[in-house]
Parts: C-alpha cells; sequence; structure tokens
C-alpha cells in the first residue's frame, strides 16, 4: 500500500482522526473522515480547529446513522461546545440524501432566498451499507466493489449565524420541501422525457388543422428539448372547461410527474386570475406556448420556470387542453445559435424575410447579429410579430447615441420585458437603477430582473424584466417612458454640450466641448448648471498672452437680494484663496 503523503492537510486530518478514535471505537470512523473531509480544501481545513472538525464529523456520523429509504434526514442547529463538544461561529446544516443531481446547488438556492450566506460546503458522497431498519453496517471504501452499496450525499455546510429559532424551523422546513421536489423531479426525470415522446405521437392528428409545417417543427422543438436541452422539472395534462361561462383549465388526475405531482388542487389557480380577455387565447389554435411561469424554481438553479405549453385539440379542431412541461432551459440552448434550433429559426427566417434587406447589406448584416445576440428568452417566448418590430426598431437605432426603449408585454399579462439601449459610455449601475425603477413604478410592478450586455457595440443592452399583476395592467405611454429614461441617463456633459451647440453653433460649440467637457471638476458639476458654464468657458477662452486674468463678480439668477458669486480666471495655474 503507498505510503500517504504527509503534507499539512493529512498531518492535520491526522491529529482529527487522533481525537476521534478517543471518542468512538467504530474501526469505520478513521476511513468515514478521511472520505469525509476529502474534497475539502487544504485552507479551509486549516482554518478550523481539530476538535472542531472530529465533533462535526462525530456529530454528523451519529446523525446520519440510521436512515429508511428514500427518506432526506436534515437537520439546523447552532453547536454548543459542553453539549456537543465542539463549536463553529456559524450555524451549521447537515442532510443525509439518497445521491442525486441538484442537490448542492438547490439547497444553496434555499439559503439565498433566504439572505443566508454560505461559508463553507463539506459534500461527501458516500458508499455505505445498511440493515433492514435502515443502521449503517458498513462504509465501502472507495475502489470496494459491492453491488448492493446505497450511494448516499452527505452534507454539511456552514452558513450565516441564525440565533432565532423560528428562523431555524422556518429553514428547515424549506429545505425538507426543496429536497421534495428534487426527489420528485430525479424520481420522474425519465417518465417525463417518455412524454414528450407521447405527445409527439399525439399532436400528428393535429395536422388536419394545424398543418404540417407547424406539427413538424413543433415535434423537432419537442425533441430537441429532450436531446438535453431543457431539465424537466415538472409536467401535467390539463382539460379546457366551461363552467358558468368561464373558460377553466382543470387538472387530469395522476397526470402530474416531478414538482408538477398531483396535489389536492383541482384546477388551475394560475389561469384563473388571467383577465378574460388573457383567457381567450387558450382557444387559440397554435401548436404551443413558450413563456415563463408564474413560479420560481426550487431546483437546480434560480430564476422563474420556463413553461411550454402543447395544446390538445379534438377531432374537430376545438382547443380541449393542454399538455405541460415546467423546467429550464439548459445552458446549451442559450449557446448555440437560433437557427439551429427548431422554431426559433422559423421565426428568425420569417423576420429576415419580412425585412427586405437586400443580401450581403449591412443592414442584413446587423439584422443578423442583432438576432444572434438577441436574448435568448425573448427568442423563446415573443411571436414572430413581436420579433420583427423588436428587431427592426435595433436595425433603425443603428448605433446611433440615443436611448430607445423596446416593450413587450407577456401574452398573459404576468410581466414586461423591456429593452433598454443607452450610449454605453452613459451606462453605469447608477443609470441602470434609475431606469429600473422608472419602469418598475410605471407598470406598477410586483418585483423586478435584469440583465445587462456590454459588448464592443456604441450602445449598452439592458434587458429589465418587469413583474405585474396580470388583473391589473397598468396603463402606459412608450414613448414618454422612453423620454424620461433619456432624461434620466443624461449627463452634466451632455447637458453642457447641448448649451455650447445653443450658443456657438453645431461646429465651435462641438469644438468648444472638446476641449473643455471633461475638465470641469465633479465639485463644479454639484455647484454650477451647464449651462453657468458657457459663460465660463467663454471667460476661459478669452484668455492669451495679454490678459492671463479676468474676474467675474455677479448675482446668480433667483439669488436673494445681497448675495453676490466672485469668480476670478487664470491661465496659468491655480491661484490660491
Amino acid at each position: 500500500m503507498p505510503q500517504r503523503k504527509s503534507d499539512p492537510k493529512n498531518k492535520h486530518l491526522d491529529k482529527v482522526i487522533t481525537l476521534a478514535k478517543k471518542h468512538s471505537d467504530d474501526p469505520a470512523i478513521e476511513p468515514f473522515i478521511r472520505q469525509y473531509y476529502d474534497d475539502i480544501a487544504e485552507e479551509d481545513l486549516l482554518q478550523h480547529a481539530p476538535a472542531d472538525l472530529c465533533g462535526a464529523a462525530l456529530g454528523h456520523w451519529e446523525f446520519g446513522a440510521r436512515r429508511t429509504a428514500g427518506e432526506t434526514r436534515v437537520r439546523v442547529f447552532n453547536p454548543d461546545a459542553e453539549k456537543d463538544g465542539w463549536q463553529s461561529p456559524h450555524t451549521i446544516l447537515e442532510m443525509v440524501n439518497d445521491d442525486m443531481p441538484f442537490l448542492v446547488d438547490s439547497t444553496i438556492m434555499t439559503l439565498t432566498r433566504s439572505g443566508i450566506g454560505v461559508h463553507l460546503t463539506v459534500h461527501p458522497i458516500l458508499r455505505l451499507a445498511r440493515d433492514k431498519r435502515g443502521a449503517i453496517t458498513r462504509l465501502v471504501a472507495p475502489g470496494e466493489g459491492q453491488a448492493d452499496a446505497l450511494v448516499e450525499s452527505w452534507m454539511h455546510l456552514e452558513v450565516d449565524h441564525q440565533t432565532d429559532t423560528d428562523i431555524l424551523k422556518k429553514l428547515e422546513t424549506e429545505l425538507r420541501s426543496t429536497m421534495r421536489d428534487v426527489r420528485a423531479t430525479f424520481s420522474d426525470w425519465e417518465t417525463m422525457r417518455t412524454r414528450v415522446d407521447e405527445v409527439c405521437t399525439a399532436v400528428e392528428q393535429h395536422r388536419a388543422f394545424l398543418g404540417d409545417a407547424e406539427v413538424d417543427e413543433g415535434q423537432r422543438f419537442l425533441e430537441w428539448m429532450a436531446n438535453n436541452h431543457f431539465t424537466f422539472l415538472g409536467f401535467r395534462v390539463y382539460e379546457l372547461v366551461e363552467e358558468k361561462g368561464e373558460d377553466v383549465l382543470k387538472i387530469v388526475p395522476n397526470s402530474g410527474l416531478g414538482i408538477l405531482r398531483d396535489a389536492e388542487a383541482k384546477i388551475s389557480s394560475s389561469f384563473l386570475v388571467l383577465p378574460k380577455d388573457v383567457r381567450t387565447r387558450a382557444r387559440s389554435r397554435e401548436f404551443m406556448i413558450v413563456t415563463k411561469a408564474n413560479s420560481v424554481a426550487t431546483v437546480h438553479r434560480p430564476g422563474y420556470l420556463d413553461y411550454v405549453g402543447v395544446k390538445r385539440f379534438d377531432s374537430k379542431g376545438n382547443v380541449i387542453g393542454e399538455w405541460r412541461f415546467l423546467g429550464l432551459f439548459t445552458s446549451t440552448a442559450y449557446s448555440r445559435s437560433p437557427r439551429d434550433i427548431p422554431v426559433l429559426r422559423e421565426k428568425v427566417a420569417e423576420v429576415i424575410r419580412r425585412s427586405k434587406l437586400p443580401a450581403g447589406s449591412h443592414d442584413l448584416k446587423a439584422l443578423l447579429h442583432i438576432l444572434e445576440t438577441f436574448p435568448r428568452d425573448e427568442l423563446f417566448q415573443s411571436t414572430t410579430d413581436e420579433l420583427f418590430e423588436t428587431a427592426m426598431g435595433v436595425v433603425h437605432l443603428q448605433e446611433r447615441q440615443r436611448v430607445k426603449l423596446l416593450m413587450r408585454r407577456d401574452s398573459f399579462g404576468r410581466f414586461f420585458s423591456c429593452l433598454v439601449y443607452v450610449p454605453r459610455d452613459r451606462y453605469n449601475s447608477q443609470v441602470r437603477t434609475k431606469i429600473q425603477n422608472i419602469l418598475f413604478k410605471a407598470l406598477n410592478g410586483k418585483s423586478v430582473e435584469h440583465n445587462v450586455q456590454l459588448s464592443e457595440s456604441a450602445l449598452a443592452r439592458i434587458h429589465v424584466i418587469v413583474r405585474t399583476a396580470p388583473w391589473k395592467l397598468p396603463k402606459y405611454d412608450r414613448r414618454a417612458l422612453q423620454q424620461e429614461i433619456a432624461l434620466a441617463v443624461r449627463s452634466w456633459q451632455d447637458e453642457l454640450k447641448d448649451a455650447l451647440v445653443g450658443k456657438y453653433g453645431e461646429e465651435q460649440g462641438l469644438k468648444h466641448f472638446v476641449r473643455y467637457g471633461n475638465y470641469f471638476p465633479v465639485a463644479y458639476q454639484e455647484d454650477c448648471k451647464a449651462k453657468a458654464a458657457v459663460f465660463d468657458i467663454e471667460q476661459m477662452d478669452a484668455l492669451n498672452g495679454d490678459e492671463s486674468l479676468r474676474m467675474s463678480l455677479y448675482r446668480p439668477k433667483h439669488a436673494p437680494l445681497g448675495y453676490l458669486r466672485f469668480k476670478i480666471f487664470h491661465r496659468e495655474q491655480e491661484i490660491p484663496i
């Protein structure tokens, strides 16, 4: 057997194991501790005292010593030196689970939603043997074969210190709920993928009233999703019926999978709150709807769930319900060219055809670049008409240094997607916050998200999503909002440029701006309006070899009587006061 390296990490672990053997005669303790801390970085391990590392490992081993099949063991606590034999400045989260995808990222998502930061993650994957009562009988060594060994995830996280017992209980409840969603998703993963094949077969009968082209492309899109481009988290079948003159989406019993496993609800509550005019779209003849769901993902990664609803028709072509898939498009779905993705490639081709731009022209190349770099969710969710209008609006902008606002309302009225283009040299986090606040207020928002694209383009693109109450759609004027944003992002230098052009004309005004515009200190800008700076520039411009000093005694406009200001202009250097 090769000799183990005597590095600082292993020396530290040797001390931990020596302490552990004083507290336990279990022969599995040493290999358990070595596996437990195997992947932790040396610098993180050395920051912890051996006694605390020993106490944490032994406590977790004891906590996970008995676990029934399919059970998730969770506890959130603050270790006490007297009670537990170890201590930590942080709150400790421990879990023992069957090994499944998305455990760590889903756990951290839950903590992040609660505003709790993570300081350390210890996550060994252990192979164990348990008896019928769930008690550990053996720890299987790495590389040792045992067909009936259980593969388990043991998770130890050190998080921001919490002392409120209600917070600790709430966090534990939320983590159990998240783990149920992870388990349901993992258990039903293959079944949900099978549903894609079943739906592709079922929609064959829709050719008579949707046409071959739409059905073919829709089937290819579903197959593309199933080919590792969509993380399936939930599936359910709905029936569209009329009750008391109102359209209602009823849940087909026992059809739910993953996070949509059948609960007590019998109808779609999210559909019920939509305005009547919005609900009418459920009756329209179209293959499917791709949008964002109302709910935030609890599994895999943060963000609102992607919703793909494939419509169900009767033999006469009437909509009778939908097959609903919930999940998240994968990173490859966002990185691939839209011209390689079913449905999106048809939208892109149609936008190019409608543009009637000459082949090889600069404008056509610009349009292609816009579509290739367009926010991917917008490509998925926009109709061809909406995409054409927005894309051509960007083409017409043609890198001009001005503000442009393009807006799209979600087909269900749940959010507004706003693309804001501003000159890149004016963009900063303060400008983005101003824009978000303007849109949030004007659209009666409930929440707001943003994404920024900065490239070699002269324009920065800010994608703002404002979520609204679907039953309370706001009235707004896009042009007025665009003007308000344009005013909000104007800098003192912009005001100065306009004032100089107004005073001297465009050619001379711009020359003066190039010479003086970027040399006024911040304190001056805060104290003087840009229009007042025009007079000062005039005085400075008049200075020459014969006249190197000028003075100005004046009363500012609207200043009280007796209030005077005095300025000195000197050509060579600052004059100490």
